[in-house]
């Protein structure tokens, strides 16, 4: 009889999804006698509901910046092990008759989650169900919500050994542990790019001693970050650049207009299905550090400089490229332009970061799911 994974996912940005895929995509690759399937509890819970709370997470990333990062401060970074009422009050929420019935229907042997939210509803009843719970971390940070399911979580997958040591102080059980990198697609996987860059600049594109690729919250299109790119465009150094405005059609028509005001050679373009293939053509990336982008960055060895992260797990991811000398977390607009000119003096040379990424990144590689 085929063994059956279930993966979960959540759509509160498009990082939960992507991992999912990713995870989706190496399985079917290496079990193709399993069934694999992809699922959106939350969404099939309360689908018009769910949106709300996406849409209301949009506005707390963007608008409320101030007010999330209290929250995090507060809530998902103390008290580690001690359980709170919102978090019950969201798992009796969505766990309803239908979704509960939908998860039978499935009766998985492993169930594999990508978000906190799944993972919380998941654990709370798994004696409903006859199988392994595998917690996958997106993010370059432990908050609270990781560690408290801890005692019904068979596996958890981690992007370094820094997140496994922490996770054991916090009593999480060392064999559960399992450092795997985060999942993304092979597609940012290739080998050798670091000498085999990709020439997909359009013939408008010259040729200049950098090119930078723009991102602006990946498929979401947040805009929090575009007065670096107008930074970018003033500035007095040659270089190439891309922009990518995701889903934001009011971004692309901003990005163009600045473009057109600054007559900077680059290319600007909205949702894209070929992001490897830019990350290989780029010296640096630049943009809002979500966990996925970050990992996509670094899979492809180019150095990423984070600006506007999110409050909370971005902060995480932007500390974890800086610390690591990965890339750069950019904290203000004085900060941007000295990075600039150091580049562009020589002084901060892009290819020693992709060497360092080349020797000491985690790239991803999931657990044999045989042995769980």
């Amino acid at each position: 009889m085929k063994k059956k994974i279930l993966i979960l996912y959540t759509m509160y940005g498009t990082g939960h999804y992507a991992a999912a895929k990713g995870i989706e995509e190496d399985l079917k690759e290496r079990y193709s006698d399993y069934k694999i399937d992809l699922f959106d509890p939350f969404s099939y819970a309360y689908p018009r509901i769910n949106k709300l709370f996406a849409k209301v997470g949009r506005i707390m990333a963007t608008r409320l910046r101030k007010f999330r990062n209290l929250i995090y401060k507060k809530t998902m970074y103390k008290n580690y092990t001690k359980n709170f009422w919102y978090m019950n009050l969201g798992v009796k929420f969505f766990w309803t008759k239908k979704l509960k019935n939908k998860l039978l229907e499935f009766n998985p042997d492993i169930i594999i989650s990508t978000q906190v939210g799944p993972t919380a509803v998941i654990a709370e009843h798994k004696d409903l169900f006859d199988a392994k719970l595998v917690v996958v971390y997106t993010d370059y940070g432990v908050h609270r919500l990781y560690v408290l399911p801890h005692k019904e979580v068979d596996i958890f997958c981690v992007p370094t050994d820094g997140i496994k040591k922490e996770m054991t102080l916090l009593g999480v059980d060392k064999s559960k542990i399992k450092v795997t990198g985060i999942p993304v697609s092979k597609r940012f996987r290739k080998k050798d790019t670091i000498s085999k860059k990709i020439e997909i600049i359009t013939k408008k594109v010259t040729k200049a001693k950098q090119t930078f690729l723009f991102v602006c919250g990946g498929g979401m299109g947040y805009d929090n970050a575009f007065t670096y790119f107008e930074l970018l465009l003033q500035s007095k150094y040659e270089f190439n650049y891309i922009f990518v405005a995701g889903r934001n059609e009011l971004l692309v028509k901003k990005a163009t207009e600045l473009a057109d005001k600054y007559k900077k050679k680059g290319k600007i373009y909205g949702y894209v299905k070929n992001m490897d293939e830019l990350m290989y053509s780029s010296d640096m990336v630049i943009g809002k550090p979500g966990g996925l982008i970050t990992t996509e960055c670094l899979n492809t060895i180019t150095p990423l400089c984070a600006v506007e992260p999110i409050p909370g797990q971005e902060i995480k991811n932007s500390l974890f490229v800086r610390d690591n000398n990965f890339g750069f977390y950019i904290e203000n607009k004085e900060m941007f332009m000295n990075l600039l000119k150091d580049i562009d003096f020589g002084k901060i040379k892009l290819d020693d970061y992709r060497k360092n990424i080349k020797k000491n990144f985690v790239k991803f590689s999931f657990i044999d799911v045989d042995k769980i």
